[in-house]
């Protein structure tokens, strides 16, 4: 979006966007029974990527959730599943 005004009354305003989001999922083609649990080297070397950031909050409430979801489960393919379902 770009917005241009000449000399705005009052010096400060708000603007409203309205959108439509279409999704679709993403076939990848992982197959569940060639992964297995994460190494402790490999969950450090991944960490970076499943931190929380300025646009996916990760706080105590989430972490419990996504535990209460995932279970027992251990093979990171299948936990995703099970989180994303």
């Amino acid at each position: 979006m770009y917005l241009e005004l000449a000399e705005p009354q009052p010096k400060e305003f708000g603007v409203i966007q309205a959108f439509t989001l279409s999704r679709r999922e993403q076939i990848s083609g992982v197959d569940a029974r060639n992964a297995g649990p994460l190494s402790a080297d490999k969950g450090a070397e991944l960490a970076p990527f499943l931190a929380a950031n300025q646009d996916v909050v990760i706080d105590d409430r989430i972490r419990h959730l996504a535990a209460d979801i995932v279970g027992s489960e251990r093979n990171p393919v299948l936990a995703a599943r099970t989180l994303y379902d």
